[in-house]
């Protein structure tokens, strides 16, 4: 079969992937906005894994380390690219969104449930299991980051995040075997799976 650039890129099955639930022509963009962000989250986790594990190999080497800078610069513009994103959503008005807001929200489906997204934190170095956030009538809720997991191959691509060393871990192991001035001493363990001593997360300007 002949290779082209449909087949290679698979546009078929891509632009058929946008299933609209009503008849409101702005229900379109809310889908395809969201599709671009979980294609980014994808990519950007690619490239902090990749970042991680020049950094934590056994030889790792200044070639590794310049690798990984090259990673997490472009992670670094995947970032830039979402935010920006939000503004060709900000012209989706309030009631432009409520013609399909209870077909977006059934069943208590929200962005919040994105896997990629609660991976892509913990490679940066945010963990948590759970998240807290107070209701309108005062009263605080907790929910669990496993708790609407759709498969048992999500569920278990987010714990091996959760219990991987991110980012910011990776970068302290090559500092201490590389940089004897920085006195790091030898390569920190640790349980991955909590925040940092110091609470730090990585975040790229």
């Amino acid at each position: 079969m002949k290779n082209t650039y449909a087949r290679y890129l698979q546009l078929q099955r891509l632009l058929s992937a946008q299933t609209q639930r009503t008849q409101s022509d702005d229900e379109l963009l809310f889908i395809i906005i969201h599709q671009q962000h979980e294609l980014w989250f994808k990519l950007a986790i690619h490239e902090l894994d990749s970042a991680i594990k020049s950094l934590m190999k056994e030889d790792a080497h200044e070639g590794d380390c310049i690798i990984a800078f090259k990673r997490l610069s472009r992670v670094s513009a995947i970032q830039h690219i979402l935010i920006s994103s939000w503004d060709v959503l900000a012209t989706l008005t309030p009631d432009e969104f409520f013609l399909f807001r209870e077909t977006v929200g059934k069943d208590g489906a929200s962005g919040f449930q994105s896997t990629q997204y609660r991976v892509l934190e913990f490679k940066l170095g945010l963990k948590y299991r759970s998240v807290e956030f107070e209701l309108p009538s005062g009263q605080m809720r907790s929910v669990d980051l496993f708790a609407n997991i759709e498969s048992e191959e999500e569920k278990a691509a987010l714990g091996a995040a959760l219990e991987a060393p991110g980012i910011y871990d990776a970068v302290i192991d090559f500092m201490a075997r590389h940089a004897p001035v920085l006195a790091i001493g030898d390569p920190p363990t640790r349980d991955f799976s909590r925040k940092h001593p110091q609470n730090a997360a990585v975040f790229m300007a």
